[in-house]
């Protein structure tokens, strides 16, 4: 048994009734050159020999009697993979639109929680012959470099190969006593270890408060007002893809000297200021994102858990120069990094230990009430694979991910690269954004605004 950490217990004690806290990753498959489609045997047959390439595959989540608040991952016995797998096949013609419409669905479709904590849907029906496969995987399990990363260990970058069998270990029993006695002795642990943490974080506000006063691009800590991404929404979800070009926003970042991430917040604050004057909003202000950076910038080949901790950056979608609105925003990206490392990376695992119970009540009681909130939409950027993989003869041609929109940023972006493109996965409420797609629509006219602004005055300038 292993104890969940500070960060992965507080998205297991986050989830309620109406807001699942799985994430999904989808695989866009053309299986032609096999000659035939994948199979619901084919998958049983792909996955069920390297199980143990994630060790939370075949894991479950338990707690000890009194004391709910510290969870464990133990091994589960009565593991079945046929259990974890399904198979759908969309209504003619199997356009994008049907596809996200099952995205939508199984984002709002729970977990079992007796369970390990991953499903994997095999669509049929796709035009042009092709498939996906749609993996459900709560946020506790994994985040998005961890997913990725199995992703890529699961996969190969030539036609006709297929990774080495790595089975799941013998599953190893434990006992309710041994599971209580350890729940006692974390929280004896961490009850001597408050004196040191109040320390910390005291030293960590003194630094941060320093650093802000020298960098007013960075939005401050709950400090801003709400708008439409925190408009109260209940247990709908609206999934929606779109795709970018990885080259143009490469050139983009190299005119403007600043970041692809840069850019993509460059992006997210032009349609942001077009969405909010359509909907006769205040624009007089940044509006407020958060993003996840790696504890450990060096761990390359994690496959589960989350490893990463949020940062606070401005979104300038209150300036009408798109120029002088990518730079500033892309600023306060890399402020907003350099910040979350000078105050320890580790600080919100550590906190997360403290009361993950006591934040899921939070969020429940005052996610709708509170004037003032932290970010009005969440954001991720994952650099994934330069080229298509494989799996044995069939193609992996798209790789997408969609993570959380949780009351009260009700507006999430994820974004993976993958050979080429900037593949971006929007989840949000019906409530929030009724037409998802005119938001991300919003996404590609802003890349053309920027490099209009930024590649020809680049050009004019040498």
């Amino acid at each position: 048994m292993e104890r969940m950490t500070g960060s992965d217990a507080l998205l297991w004690h986050m989830e309620q009734a109406d807001n699942p806290m799985h994430t999904l990753k989808v695989l866009i498959l053309d299986p032609s050159r096999q000659g035939r489609q994948v199979t619901l045997d084919d998958v049983v047959a792909a996955v069920g020999p390297r199980l143990g390439i994630v060790r939370r595959a075949t894991q479950k989540v338990v707690s000890a009697k009194g004391f709910g608040g510290i969870p464990f991952w133990v091994d589960d016995a009565e593991f079945e993979l046929r259990a974890h797998l399904e198979e759908r096949t969309l209504p003619a013609p199997g356009n994008s639109r049907q596809l996200e419409a099952l995205y939508s669905e199984l984002a709002m479709t729970p977990l079992p929680r007796d369970r390990a904590l991953w499903s994997m849907v095999l669509v049929h029906g796709l035009a042009h012959g092709r498939q996906a496969v749609v993996v459900r995987v709560h946020h506790s399990l994994t985040d998005g470099l961890g997913a990725l990363n199995a992703f890529v260990a699961c996969t190969t970058n030539t036609a006709g190969t297929v990774v080495a069998p790595h089975p799941s270990p013998v599953p190893v029993e434990y006992r309710a006593t041994e599971l209580r006695a350890e729940a006692g002795r974390r929280l004896r642990r961490m009850i001597l270890g408050v004196p040191d943490l109040g320390r910390d974080a005291v030293a960590g506000k003194r630094r941060a408060k320093a650093f802000r006063a020298e960098h007013p691009d960075l939005p401050p800590f709950m400090g801003s007002k709400r708008n439409f991404c925190n408009t109260a929404s209940g247990g709908d979800r609206s999934c929606a893809t779109i795709s970018l070009s990885l080259e143009e926003m490469r050139a983009v970042g190299k005119a403007a000297g600043v970041t692809v991430n840069g850019v993509l917040h460059g992006i997210l604050a032009g349609a942001m200021r077009a969405e909010l004057i359509e909907r006769g909003e205040d624009t007089s202000k940044p509006t407020a994102a958060v993003f996840g950076i790696a504890a450990d910038a060096t761990d390359r080949n994690r496959r589960y858990g989350n490893a990463v901790t949020p940062t606070n950056v401005g979104i300038f979608c209150n300036l009408a120069d798109p120029r002088e609105r990518l730079i500033r925003t892309a600023r306060s990206c890399q402020e907003g990094v350099e910040l979350r490392r000078l105050t320890g990376v580790h600080m919100a695992d550590r906190w997360s230990s403290y009361g993950p119970r006591v934040a899921s009540l939070f969020r429940r009681t005052l996610a709708d009430r509170s004037p003032w909130i932290v970010n009005h939409m969440t954001t991720a950027n994952v650099p994934g694979p330069t080229g298509h993989r494989w799996l044995g003869d069939v193609e992996v041609v798209d790789w997408y991910s969609f993570a959380l929109a949780v009351n009260p940023a009700n507006v999430n972006v994820t974004v993976h690269s993958y050979s080429g493109r900037m593949n971006v996965g929007l989840v949000t409420t019906p409530e929030a954004m009724p037409d998802p797609h005119r938001f991300l629509g919003r996404l590609t006219d802003e890349l053309h605004v920027l490099k209009a602004a930024v590649l020809d005055r680049s050009m004019v300038s040498s």
